[in-house]
């Protein structure tokens, strides 16, 4: 019967730590989809996630690496005035707004 619980408890614990830990890791590339005008989509080409909370943005000639922070589907990315604000769709999916704006694939 102990081994019962035991191997319960294991189970309850790989399930909860798997499925709360889905990476970022990668890079993300805009697509010039989903954007509110045909002219414009977003100053940002690319955005890589590296690590826990590292994040390295590309777009018009510059390079900047950034912390971030998800809270759920939410991904918040500090900027030097403003923050950017991403929306993960799926696991190589994400949506972002404002200076963002657009489809980011991973690939």
């Amino acid at each position: 019967m102990n081994k019962f619980y035991l191997l319960l408890s294991l189970s309850f614990v790989f399930i909860a730590t798997s499925c709360g830990n889905q990476s970022l890791e990668g890079e993300y590339k805009n697509t010039g989809e989903g954007c509110s005008s045909k002219f414009y989509c977003g100053v940002y080409d690319t955005v890589e996630f590296r690590g826990k909370n590292t994040a390295v943005i590309k777009g018009m000639g510059v390079v900047f690496a950034t912390s971030y922070l998800r809270d759920g589907e939410l991904i918040t990315l500090k900027g030097d005035t403003r923050d950017l604000l991403f929306t993960v769709k799926d696991d190589k999916t994400l949506v972002g707004e404002g200076f963002a704006e657009g489809i980011y694939k991973k690939y």
